[in-house]
Formats: structure tokens, C-alpha cells, sequence
């Protein structure tokens, strides 16, 4: 039983363009398929595991905020276990055959809380262990550039949606271009390594680093979905929600 279970999450999990994946997906997708088996043979549901990694995230961003440079191997280890789970509840759904919006809003949820005040706390730690108040203001830019980032990508999501169902018109996919994915799956990379490297190293140079490149890779994702909303958009007609009774169409 465990096995066959291992050997679905593997076929779940399998990408037919590996160039453009993080390479640290494999690591998350043999952990799922390792913890997977044994948690729906214990009956664990997916939900279950979002809520207690939701616990774990963000006890490692408040950990991070309050210890110094040279206090972060055990913030850092809590934050990798969270980001390892983040596999683990969408597999046990998938598996169960009880995968559902709930879930996929729970996921996606957590996933912009933790990964946007992650970078809030890395500049509050900085600024704890005596570095220029800069790069507390810098984490708090990266925090909310990454919150705007996806802001922006549901936005244009239920846009395209809405006028779909309005004017038929399909205003196109939200699907990242080639060379953007690209740029994607480095930062989703370097976005773990580095964190680990601040960790082990103690070194402010890593931490600095983590926090530059969260607000360059979150400009060009804000800015492609602001401009890629604003061109699409653009001339198309709006029908009126009301008819002026006070009523809602």
C-alpha cells in the first residue's frame, strides 16, 4: 500500500518540461513522496497539514524577526519545513480524490503570507543585529512588492474571467512568457538556497542578498501583470451593475 501511494505521488508529480522547474522541486516532490504514503495511512487529511504549516510558517517568520544573524539555523530549518509541507497537503488531496477550491484557496493563502512576511522579518533581524535601517525598510518594500505581485496575477485572473462571461472576449492566459518562467524558476531557487546559506554562514552579505532579490523578482512580476491587465483590458466595454434603482444587475 505505501508503495503504490509513493509511486502516484511521483506520477502526480511528474513535469514534462523539467528546464523550466525548480530544481528544488524535486527535492520537495521525493519528500511528499516519502511523507505522503504514511500520512493518508494515518488518515491525516490535506487540510489538517495546510493549518499546521500554516503554524509552523509563520512561527518561523516571527522567529527570524526576533533572533540575530547568528541565530537563524533553527528559524530557517522551520521555514524549509513548512515550505517541504507545501507539497505534501496538495498530494494528499490528490490522492484522496477530495481536492477542492477550499483547499487551493488555503494553500495559495499561506503561500503569500509567509513567503511576502518572511522578507519583513529578514529585515527586521538585520536591523536587530545592528545593520543600517535601510535594509529594514528594503524588507519591508520586498514584503509588500510580493504581496502586490500576486495581487495583481488574481486580479487579472478574475478579469479575464468576468469579461469572458460579459463580452466573450478572452483576453488572454496569465501564463508567464518563456523567459519570465525562466527567471521564475532561478528566484524559486535562490530563494531557498540563499535563505539556508544566511543560516549556516551567519553571514549579513546572504541576508541582504535574500532581501534584493525578493524585491527585484517581485518588481517584474508586479510590473508584468499591471501592464499586461492595463493593455488587455484597455476599450473593452463594461455593462453597468445596476440600473440606477439600487438594485444589482
Amino acid at each position: 500500500m505505501y508503495y503504490s501511494i509513493f509511486k502516484e505521488v511521483i506520477r502526480l508529480r511528474y513535469v514534462k518540461n523539467v528546464f523550466l522547474t525548480y530544481r528544488l522541486f524535486h527535492v520537495g516532490k521525493y519528500f511528499s513522496a516519502f511523507i505522503t504514503p504514511l500520512l493518508i495511512l494515518s488518515k491525516i487529511s490535506a487540510n489538517s497539514i495546510s493549518y499546521s504549516r500554516y503554524i509552523i510558517g509563520w512561527a518561523s517568520v516571527i522567529s527570524v524577526a526576533f533572533a540575530t544573524i547568528d541565530e537563524l539555523l533553527i528559524p530557517v530549518l522551520l521555514f524549509i519545513l513548512c515550505w517541504l509541507f507545501d507539497f505534501v497537503d496538495g498530494d494528499i488531496a490528490r490522492i484522496n480524490k477530495k481536492s477542492n477550491f477550499y483547499g487551493r484557496y488555503l494553500d495559495g493563502t499561506i503561500d503569500i503570507h509567509i513567503d511576502s512576511f518572511i522578507f519583513l522579518s529578514f529585515g527586521i533581524m538585520l536591523h536587530n543585529s545592528g545593520v543600517n535601517i535601510n535594509w529594514l525598510i528594503f524588507g519591508a518594500i520586498a514584503c509588500i512588492l510580493t504581496v502586490m505581485a500576486n495581487l495583481n496575477i488574481d486580479r487579472y485572473s478574475a478579469f479575464r474571467r468576468w469579461i469572458k462571461e460579459e463580452n466573450n472576449i478572452d483576453i488572454g492566459t496569465h501564463e508567464l512568457p518563456y523567459l519570465i518562467k525562466l527567471l521564475s524558476t532561478i528566484y524559486l531557487d535562490a530563494y531557498i538556497i540563499i535563505m539556508i546559506l544566511t543560516a549556516i554562514s551567519s553571514d549579513i552579505f546572504y541576508a541582504k542578498i535574500f532581501i534584493m532579490i525578493g524585491i527585484a523578482w517581485n518588481t517584474l512580476f508586479y510590473m508584468y501583470y499591471l501592464i499586461l491587465g492595463m493593455r488587455n483590458t484597455r476599450g473593452i466595454e463594461d455593462k453597468p451593475k445596476h440600473d440606477g434603482s439600487g438594485n444589482l444587475r
